[in-house]
């Protein structure tokens, strides 16, 4: 278990590391020349933005035909995301949080830059998924999700209680 762990921490601090190098966040910069480097960053993450939505547009489009090719449905699940889930944390999940927080330093500026753009992220999703016909489900804004129990062991993944409430709004939501 502890070899696990220890592997657990380097993933997440690699993973923590590129996602600050590629949001640019932290670098230590003279005024000009980092003005310079966020006009070019913020239109790389524009231009990838844009990139990444064109890739989902494909996958959705190829997704529908796979669905029409063998008379059935597709549909596009939002997973929840905990700083999205409109939910009082319980003790758990707040010690769970503070814990990940230290072993992956700098992530909460990921996480706000996040928060950000969830909004026209969600938006941007259900507009392509309308598009192509696929129905589009956020699992983020399920009343059943913002209910005081301990749902997530960590912003993304789920306790087992937390994917039984998953599994229940897919069978609802998606008609299963």
């Amino acid at each position: 278990m502890r070899s696990a762990a220890v592997g657990n921490r380097v993933l997440a601090r690699q993973l923590v590391a590129g996602l600050l190098e590629r949001f640019g966040v932290g670098r230590k910069q003279h005024a000009q020349t980092a003005s310079q480097t966020a006009q070019h960053t913020s239109m790389s993450k524009a231009e990838s933005y844009t990139a990444m939505l064109t890739v989902f547009e494909r996958d959705c489009e190829y997704f529908q035909m796979l669905a029409k090719h063998n008379s059935t449905s597709a549909s596009f699940v939002l997973q929840p995301f905990a700083p999205w889930v409109q939910k009082s944390l319980t003790t758990q999940e707040t010690e769970l949080f503070k814990l990940l927080d230290k072993e992956a330093e700098g992530f909460s500026r990921v996480l706000s830059e996040l928060a950000e753009r969830k909004q026209q992220y969600t938006q941007d999703l259900q507009t392509i998924c309308a598009r192509t016909g696929l129905k589009f489900v956020d699992l983020n804004t399920a009343p059943e999700l913002q209910k005081p129990e301990w749902l997530f062991v960590d912003r993304v993944h789920l306790t087992d209680a937390g994917y039984s409430v998953v599994a229940k709004l897919l069978v609802r939501d998606l008609s299963l």
